[in-house]
Order: structure tokens, then C-alpha cells, then sequence
């Protein structure tokens, strides 16, 4: 039997106190334990991939595999139709 135990009941107490649609995924990893709300709705995802895209990049940068003073070109054949500042 698992340790872990979702705490599902306060989980939906804080969706439940949003203002506006609200959506959750948990799982715990190699324990098959999943939950879940609204599952079925659809979200745009806007700047939320940019969480663990920064995550990685610091924990590689703490790793030594990235250099965050090296300056990268992104390229035109690189960018993709956005909002951001990589529109232009």
C-alpha cells in the first residue's frame, strides 16, 4: 500500500474558491495514484509550458550542462505564431 495519499477533498476546496473555470491533474509517480477535476475541459494553455521549460533549464544550468551568460539566437526557422515577444 502506497505512503502517499492525494489530498483530494482540499484539492477541490481550493478549485472551488476560484473565480473562473478551474482544472487539476495530480499524480503521484510510480504509486498510480491520480486525480483529477474537470479532466474533460479544455484550457488554453497560454505561458504555462514556460513553468517547466524554465525549471529544466535551471536545474541544467545548476548542473552545469547550460551556461545562462551564453547568448543564443533564436532563429527564424526556431520561432512559432505566438503572443509574446517572439511574434515579431
Amino acid at each position: 500500500m502506497s505512503e502517499h495519499k492525494i489530498p483530494e477533498e482540499a484539492l477541490r476546496q481550493l478549485c472551488a474558491g476560484v473565480d473562473g473555470d478551474c482544472g487539476l491533474y495530480v499524480s503521484v509517480p510510480g504509486e498510480g495514484l491520480k486525480f483529477s477535476i474537470n479532466e474533460d475541459m479544455i484550457f488554453n494553455a497560454a505561458s504555462t509550458i514556460k513553468i517547466p521549460v524554465i525549471a529544466r533549464l535551471f536545474q541544467d544550468a545548476a548542473e552545469g550542462r547550460v551556461d545562462l551568460s551564453e547568448k543564443v539566437v533564436v532563429k527564424p526557422d526556431n520561432r512559432v505564431v505566438g503572443s509574446g515577444i517572439l511574434l515579431s
